[in-house]
């Protein structure tokens, strides 16, 4: 159910699909998701805890394998660029649907924290860097949240030059129901 999910979520985005679709694909009845889930958001949330829970595992796992800032900010590099190449729609989900949570609800606040402390992975790698005389990015904490695809995905200026606030995502071509989310 999850996986159908996902699929539907990358496909046609969180508000574009509904529980019926997620039945359908999942084999399922209607009352048959709700047995597992509360609500779609419910669902949704779950999904992005997941995604957001692997990548800050693989990840800390990844910076304990090596000594050196720089070395540790490659690890941390492959690794974002490994999770999200071998779990392109999860990635993608668990990136861009938090705009799909009402700002300030616990749901939000609580994928908003788990984000953080990801970021924070990357702060610390970086500070080490700077620590030891490597040159800084302008601000730590902005280039960790644009690496993980924070709030912008191309700085202020470029996105006015776009004619918009906020850049568009691209949503990844969806495989079809057997692959992998």
């Amino acid at each position: 159910m999850k996986m159908a999910a996902v699929y539907l979520f990358a496909a046609r985005g969180y508000h574009g699909t509904s529980i019926r679709d997620i039945a359908r694909l999942a084999g399922l009845t209607n009352a048959g998701v709700y047995h597992f889930v509360d609500s779609k958001e419910g669902l949704l949330v779950e999904i992005m805890t997941e995604g957001q829970e692997l990548l800050q595992r693989v990840t800390e796992a990844s910076r304990a394998a090596v000594a050196e800032p720089e070395d540790k900010l490659a690890h941390l590099v492959g690794t974002l660029v490994g999770a999200h190449g071998k779990n392109r729609m999860l990635s993608f989900v668990t990136d861009w649907e938090i705009r799909s949570l009402a700002p300030g609800s616990p749901a939000h606040e609580t994928i908003r924290a788990m984000r953080k402390g990801y970021e924070s992975l990357w702060e610390e790698v970086i500070a080490a860097g700077v620590a030891r005389g490597r040159k800084s990015p302008p601000d730590q904490t902005q280039f960790a949240q644009h690496v993980h695809g924070g709030e912008r995905l191309v700085p202020p200026r470029r996105a006015q030059r776009l004619g918009r606030d906020r850049p568009r995502a691209r949503r990844p071509r969806p495989r079809g129901p057997g692959s992998k989310p």
